[in-house]
């Protein structure tokens, strides 16, 4: 029979449900469900039969079968975590049958496996009117408190006081993106353009040139920013300082301040690549697994490849058409850590306390460099927020979590970063307070997966941290 994926046999049959749904047939898209479920080799685990029984949910909704969609919500129950949308619709379905209590906790699911993104849409839902004064349902809706202040961010960390921007060639310039925790209006981004105007007028240029040759400004989108590239001036530090003072008084709530220093592309006059750090210890791309994991914690050794050797930079596409690109700053690394792009085979161990610990601080940690929106961290389990995955190699326990990579992308104006230097300084903090070794690999695919190793073998936690 033929298959849409590994393990999901009924092939048209299960699109014919979707089809049907969609046409309004949602009795009809009801039966056929139903005879697909009868099949004892149906995986039930397959993406698109777990499509199709939260499909199951919206049809009874539809087709007003409350009793049957409710009693069908119970016993998909252990699925629901690989889809949680299911909690989304059994709410519902526990709400036209009086079973208020029920769908309180179906939303507590939600909030606990699919984040504020669905929890957004959750608190719109008129289907969930009957708890929307409900405490447990106020709570879930609730977004997550921030356990402290958001600090500026300033990527590199000295900002323009860096060793990268003491002096600058003639054919090296500057980029600079700052962000605002609230947005701008038409009326600040006008200030923006004046102050930007003035600034240029006052610096001091190694060679004549018009304004629109030597400075760019440009809006970011959904207005919390803009970028300004420039290049040609004598005294780089003073110039971005000077630039940093202005934009400070359009609005005071700066909260990211990212430099980059940039070379010309050949054979052009824009900015390019971005140059690297010379003070940058030595990296090694390692060819094994086993070698990748001696050099992880041997100090006096190359740190294995940050960033995956083959290549980072990702690109969005646009509605209208146009493609969005990743914009990536010097190779990865932190004084004082061993980043590691990879994942090592590791044995999975039961939670324990100190998971728990990591949790908590780590949450502490990335409240405090995450300045909008919190990154959910999520275990094995697909639990949000709870106990990191404990994890062991080669006698050597350690901490694992995910994270969701669209709640890393912060937005510019063609182009987009993730926000690893913030994840990487929350997590250099959380090795820090807790005595781990100050080792951290990571891998980004669908998700970021993380992986962080006690020191020695042993569990160690700081004053501090008891």
């Amino acid at each position: 029979m033929p298959m849409t994926e590994k393990g999901t046999a009924h092939e048209k049959d299960i699109l014919r449900t979707f089809s049907l749904a969609q046409e309004g047939e949602f009795k009809k898209a009801i039966a056929l469900i139903e005879t697909i479920l009868k099949d004892p080799k149906l995986d039930r685990t397959a993406d698109n039969v777990l499509r199709m029984i939260n499909n199951y949910l919206i049809c009874c909704i539809h087709a007003q079968e409350y009793e049957k969609g409710s009693a069908f919500a119970d016993s998909v129950q252990d699925l629901a975590p690989s889809n949680y949308h299911i909690f989304h619709n059994a709410a519902c379905l526990y709400c036209y049958t009086g079973q208020l209590e029920k769908a309180v906790e179906q939303v507590k699911l939600a909030r606990k496996y699919g984040g504020m993104a669905l929890i957004k849409l959750l608190e719109k839902d008129e289907d969930l009117r009957p708890i929307f004064d409900h405490p447990g349902f106020i709570e879930a809706i609730t977004p997550k408190k921030r356990l402290a202040k958001p600090v500026l961010v300033k990527i590199p960390d000295k900002g323009p006081a860096h060793h990268l921007f003491k002096g600058l060639p003639e054919n090296e310039g500057i980029s600079m993106f700052f962000t605002y925790k609230s947005d701008f209006d038409e009326g600040e981004f006008k200030k923006a353009e004046k102050a930007i105007t003035s600034w240029y007028k006052g610096t001091d240029w190694k060679s004549m040139g018009t304004y629109d040759e030597k400075v760019r400004l440009s809006p970011i989108p959904y207005k919390n920013g803009f970028e300004v590239h420039f290049m040609g001036v004598r005294s780089p530090r003073k110039a971005m300082e000077d630039a940093i003072r202005r934009f400070k008084t359009i609005k005071p709530d700066l909260v990211e301040l990212l430099i980059l220093r940039r070379a010309l592309d050949k054979g052009c006059d824009a900015l390019g690549p971005v140059v690297e750090d010379p003070t940058a210890p030595e990296f090694k791309v390692t060819e094994s697994e086993e070698e990748f994991w001696s050099l992880t914690f041997d100090v006096k050794k190359p740190i294995p490849y940050p960033e995956d050797a083959k290549g980072m930079l990702t690109v969005f596409p646009m509605n209208d058409g146009s493609m969005v690109t990743e914009l990536r700053g010097p190779i990865t690394y932190m004084p004082g850590l061993r980043i590691s792009y990879g994942l090592v085979n590791v044995k999975e161990l039961a939670c324990d306390d100190a998971s728990k610990r990591a949790g908590q601080l780590l949450q502490k940690k990335l409240a405090k460099y995450f300045y909008r929106e919190m990154p959910d961290v999520f275990n094995k389990e697909g639990e949000l927020d709870g106990p990191l995955d404990r994890i062991e190699k080669d006698g050597r326990k350690g901490f694992a979590f995910a994270l969701k990579r669209d709640q890393l992308v912060e937005p510019y104006s063609k182009r987009f970063r993730y926000k690893e230097y913030e994840l990487f300084s929350a997590l250099g903090e959380v090795i820090k307070e807790l005595g781990l070794a100050p080792v951290i690999h990571w891998s980004r695919d669908y998700a970021y997966i993380v992986n962080i190793w006690e020191n020695d073998g042993k569990a160690r936690r700081s004053r501090k941290a008891r």
